[in-house]
């Protein structure tokens, strides 16, 4: 009888994917300590049901004498029309913090198994499954990023099978959340000779894809707050300045100087990573089609990489970027086809959460640095984590 022998690393690997899944379980069941947002993403779910397409009019103090009327409670609402949907339906089905905190984490795993699907590595597979932004503030704190990613995510592999519904979850994706809009040239510019009609099948589609964010613009001020620039203070941890003098610190909430400049160094030096492989990837293929004298796809090596740079770009000039927005990044590396350098991607998405390392591995023993819900929030957010 002929016994096959599995490669060394296999056993390992398993080991290490079911090590982060007990450690995401864990985090299901615990209060999240820096962020509101879910709580406060809930109750406006709740409440779309009082208060209909004029949910938008509505702030959080208009909710009394529910306990998230006291989270932000003079701001309103400015998630786009779908990750309202998601609320909604999530607050239909979730008594409790922790609940939600479940569906999340359950999209996660779908995320992670459709990554699988599509590159069929292991690797980065792994690294998107144990990538410390997404453990602490998609588990933990409960952030909807893992939403956007799957709208993210399954319209790549919807586009790779050359699908029309790639441009539902494109326009799904910008719904939940705006940053997916970086994805607009890609989708739309691969495989740009297809024929007039595919052409106009995918315009139509994307564009009939934002009928709920239409219809809510036209029934209150809906777009006026998604867009308001004072809706919170700004911040940015991945900023373009890179600080100099302690007057330049004050840009930053508190948090250790060697977390400022790790940001800066890593963020910085995947840009420059994400340049060269794209300069690379198109000598590759120049190389090819003279050696081959086939015509050659040169605008892969902008269109497939041109998503994560202009994120990236993005969030270093945007008023406000917060650790959890780059749990997104290697959603958008998900577009380049060399699986070396998208692994690469991968494995530099993960050095962005120096902060989130801390709090999983530090925090415990040395305690938590920067913004932290205070005692009275984290009250609130116990009493009303498993029922409210």
């Amino acid at each position: 009888m002929t016994r096959t022998i599995k490669p060394a690393w296999r056993l390992p690997l398993t080991y290490a994917f079911i090590a982060v899944g007990i450690l995401r379980f864990y985090y299901c069941f615990q209060v999240p300590s820096y962020t509101t947002d879910l709580f406060r993403n809930l109750g406006y779910g709740r409440q779309f049901w009082h208060y209909g397409l004029r949910i938008y009019s509505a702030l959080p103090e208009d909710f009394a004498p529910e306990p998230y009327q006291f989270f932000w409670s003079t701001h309103g609402y400015t998630y786009p029309a779908v990750a309202l949907a998601f609320f909604v339906l999530t607050a239909l089905i979730s008594p409790g913090i922790v609940h939600a905190k479940i569906i999340i984490n359950l999209l996660i795993i779908l995320n992670t198994w459709m990554v699988h699907r599509i590159t069929k590595d292991r690797w980065a597979t792994l690294l998107y499954w144990a990538n410390p932004i997404s453990i602490w503030f998609g588990s933990h704190e409960g952030q909807f990023e893992p939403f956007v990613s799957t709208w993210i995510i399954l319209g790549v592999w919807l586009l790779r099978h050359g699908s029309p519904w790639a441009m539902l979850c494109l326009a799904m994706g910008i719904q939940a959340k705006m940053f997916p809009v970086f994805l607009i040239p890609t989708f739309f510019l691969t495989n740009w000779r297809r024929p007039a009609p595919r052409w106009a099948g995918d315009v139509g589609i994307f564009a009939v894809s934002f009928l709920p964010s239409i219809i809510l613009a036209l029934t209150g001020d809906y777009v006026l707050k998604l867009f308001s620039p004072a809706y919170v203070t700004p911040i940015n941890h991945i900023p373009w300045l890179i600080p100099l003098r302690a007057s330049d610190l004050v840009n930053f909430r508190p948090q250790p100087l060697w977390l400022i400049y790790v940001n800066a160094v890593v963020s910085k030096g995947t840009l420059f990573v994400l340049v060269y492989l794209a300069y690379w990837r198109y000598r590759l293929l120049r190389a090819q089609s003279q050696a081959t004298a086939a015509p050659a796809k040169l605008e892969e090596s902008i269109l497939d990489y041109a998503p994560a740079l202009f994120f990236l770009c993005f969030l270093k000039s945007s008023p406000m970027t917060n650790f959890w927005h780059l749990m997104l990044l290697p959603d958008f590396a998900m577009t380049i086809q060399d699986p070396r350098h998208r692994r690469l991607v991968f494995l530099l998405a993960c050095l962005f959460g120096g902060r989130s390392l801390y709090a999983i591995l530090l925090a415990p023993f040395f305690g938590h640095f920067g913004d932290r819900n205070p005692e009275g929030t984290m009250q609130i957010l116990s009493i009303c984590f498993d029922r409210f």
